[in-house]
């Protein structure tokens, strides 16, 4: 595939190899969610790209603003991370592995998912090089609920001409990486390193506000905004 334009958010995150220290030992622990929060978020701290002097391609204000732009919104947990393409940038410079992420869903919210094994869907995950093998990363246990967009059907709104890549019907991506995921520590909603959105866009940043509510109230706000007809654009 050549990648033509880089999304704000989805591949300015180039990942070196870097290991996950204590991951393994802690990721899946139920009887200490603080070693359990910590642990994943040094899994998240890897591909989480926020840059506030830069523009993001798709950035929300509102929940409801969030839930109309995604495609296809669900409750489930990333299974694995794999190298699904290689991608180019240009005629003139070598390939790049493309990292991509199978989540397994348990509820699907809005949307009716594109995928080529039923019950899971596949997301962009990160531009990394070839010393970075994902096969061994550990990943996080925990549900999150997934605000995602279908990558072929945007391309199609730009006015693009079909990659012709294999996983391009099925691909998905985060809109960006500080707004689009939310974990379910506990019954709720634990907002991904917080800190780090509220040190880079200030304390008053989407999605900040929503941490600590029910997970289950969070989900039924986001199902019936979801059933809600779009209003026409201006």
């Amino acid at each position: 595939m050549v990648a033509g334009v880089v999304l704000g958010g989805l591949l300015g995150l180039v990942v070196a190899a870097w290991p996950l220290r204590n991951a393994a030992s802690t990721a899946g622990s139920t009887d200490n969610p603080v070693a359990n929060a910590q642990a994943t978020d040094q899994f998240w701290s890897r591909f989480m790209y926020v840059d506030p002097a830069r523009p993001l391609s798709f950035h929300f204000d509102t929940l409801d603003a969030l839930t109309d732009q995604a495609d296809l919104v669900v409750r489930g947990r990333l299974t694995r991370l794999y190298v699904g393409e290689q991608w180019r940038f240009s005629e003139f410079e070598p390939t790049v592995p493309h990292v991509y992420a199978t989540l397994d869903i348990s509820e699907i919210v809005k949307g009716v998912p594109a995928s080529r094994d039923p019950g899971s869907v596949e997301v962009m995950w990160a531009i990394t090089d070839e010393s970075f093998d994902p096969t061994t990363q550990p990943v996080p246990p925990d549900e999150h609920l997934w605000f995602l967009m279908h990558h072929a059907t945007w391309w199609s709104s730009l006015g693009r001409t079909p990659t012709g890549s294999e996983l391009e019907p099925f691909a998905y991506f985060r809109p960006n990486h500080h707004q689009a995921v939310f974990r379910n520590m506990n019954g709720a909603v634990d907002i991904v390193r917080d800190d780090f959105i509220a040190d880079s866009y200030g304390e008053d940043e989407f999605p900040l506000a929503l941490e600590g509510m029910g997970f289950e109230g969070f989900v039924g706000q986001v199902r019936e905004q979801a059933a809600e007809p779009l209003a026409p654009a201006p």
